[in-house]
């Protein structure tokens, strides 16, 4: 089943995710954060490119591209794998479900700025500490045009020792609908992915056992 992979990779790109009690935002800040990240994901297309550091000071990357109706995920240089999904499967239901996930501490808006040729204003935040005695903090830089997110920033520091699987730091930046192009080898894996699907029906109707069973 690749949805449940893809699935976890969204969680992931999406922000830090954890369960806790909703936190009250006097300033309104946190709001402008958790209903950015909540548009982000009711685009009909959206492509995310990261890059991870960790304690050892190795790097590595990974893209997600999410369609109206197909993911399609690639870590490093590994080959691009796809699930089917929905913008209704992968949408958030609300702007205050994500404030409430995200656990924010705090949250600052900054100056207007340029990234990337386009007016975007700075959000700086901080997580609620871990239960562990993690500290994180955040910047994200909203589109002045669209209300998106273009570029996030995470980082998190943890009493030793530190976990050597778990990034130190995360980089990620966003592009949306129009400018997201499928890459072929994307293209190439959905289509696999089809064609097997297509086979395992035609196994069934041919009185085969449909070994495996279609991919999401």
């Amino acid at each position: 089943m690749m949805k449940r992979s893809v699935l976890g990779s969204i969680a992931v790109l999406g922000g830090i995710v954890v369960v806790g009690p909703a936190l009250a935002d006097p300033s309104g800040d946190c709001a402008a954060v958790a209903q950015a990240k909540y548009e982000e994901w009711r685009q009909p297309k959206l492509f995310i490119e990261r890059s991870k550091t960790f304690e050892d000071g190795h790097t590595t990357t990974d893209s997600m591209i999410v369609t109206e109706n197909t993911a399609y995920y690639r870590e490093s240089m590994r080959s691009w794998t796809s699930a089917g999904m929905t913008v209704r499967e992968r949408a958030v239901s609300s702007p205050q479900k994500i404030l409430h996930d995200m656990r924010l501490a705090d949250c600052t808006k900054g100056a207007s700025t340029t990234k990337d040729g386009q007016p975007v204003t700075v959000y700086t935040f901080n997580y609620l500490p871990g239960d562990d005695g993690t500290i994180a903090s955040g910047t994200l830089w909203i589109s002045d045009q669209t209300g998106l997110p273009v570029r996030e920033e995470f980082s998190q520091s943890a009493p030793p020792p530190a976990n050597p699987k778990v990034a130190k730091a995360i980089s990620a930046t966003y592009r949306y609908n129009d400018d997201v192009v499928v890459p072929r080898g994307a293209e190439l894996a959905d289509r696999l992915r089809l064609n097997n699907n297509a086979a395992v029906v035609r196994n069934m109707q041919s009185g085969g056992n449909g070994v495996a069973g279609p991919e999401q």
